[in-house]
């Protein structure tokens, strides 16, 4: 039960097409109001590809395309989505001047390599994943400018981290503020004992030069009961993406078990 919730059309012909249809009611609170997206799914040889499109009455299409390949070992996949029209809400910091901008044709794509490497006899047991990506909207500053004068902080009310802040008016969407991304992860499955995974992520902001190292460790038993550990480092100059909320360090342990 978890997921979006929706109603979902699926036409197979053979083994190498397909067609999906979907009608989503989020959001929606009258009939016409229910968006609606179509894929087409194509497989040639050991590629994988589809095309799509979303729509939603008030709102412009959004098109698609996605890839999915292997090549010397190497597993590709890609996305690319084409928004005709996009709507863009933009602030000063200075002034406190709101606005919404709309952009035509406005391109995202991103682009991931995996690979998975035999260890100790064990096949597949360290996996690794490199993943690029852009975005057309994204500003290409290397700095978010927050003057300890300006008329937007001066009006809000106290309490508030200035990031999350951004995030609930709508301001802001993590990993989406500037033009270029890359993120690495691997992991390293039977870490000291067959129950244990070992992995290492990093995002960052090529705009900015910042960046999120994140170390874990988890445990699950056939028992259904599971630990984690895991420790986030925020890393980068001062006024930037990942840097903005003043976190140097975070540590999150978890514990839960399946029933």
């Amino acid at each position: 039960r978890e997921g979006t919730y929706g109603v979902k059309l699926h036409i197979p012909s053979g083994t190498a097409r397909n067609f999906y249809g979907f009608l989503g009611p989020y959001g929606a609170n009258r009939p016409d109001q229910v968006s609606l997206a179509a894929k087409y799914e194509l497989l040639l040889g050991g590629t994988e590809m589809a095309l799509s499109v979303w729509g939603k009455r008030c709102h412009n299409p959004v098109y698609g395309y996605e890839l999915s390949s292997r090549f010397i070992g190497v597993d590709i996949s890609g996305e690319l989505g084409l928004h005709q029209r996009y709507r863009l809400r933009t602030i000063s910091f200075t002034t406190g001047d709101t606005g919404i901008e709309y952009k035509p044709w406005i391109p995202r794509a991103c682009l991931g390599l995996g690979r998975s490497f035999q260890v100790g006899q064990i096949k597949d047991r360290l996996s690794t994943v490199l993943e690029l990506y852009y975005n057309q909207v994204g500003t290409t500053a290397t700095r978010i400018e927050l003057p300890a004068n300006s008329a937007f902080l001066a009006v809000q009310p106290g309490g508030f981290n200035i990031a999350d802040l951004l995030i609930v008016r709508g301001y802001y969407q993590p990993n989406n503020y500037s033009r270029y991304y890359a993120a690495w992860f691997g992991s390293l499955a039977k870490f000291i004992i067959p129950d244990m995974t070992l992995t290492i992520n990093a995002i960052t902001n090529l705009n900015q030069g910042c960046a999120i190292l994140t170390t874990g460790l988890s445990y699950a038993n056939l028992s259904d009961f599971s630990l984690g550990l895991s420790v986030n480092s925020y890393l980068g100059p001062d006024n930037t993406e990942y840097t903005l909320q003043d976190n140097g360090v975070q540590v999150q342990l978890t514990a839960g078990v399946s029933f």
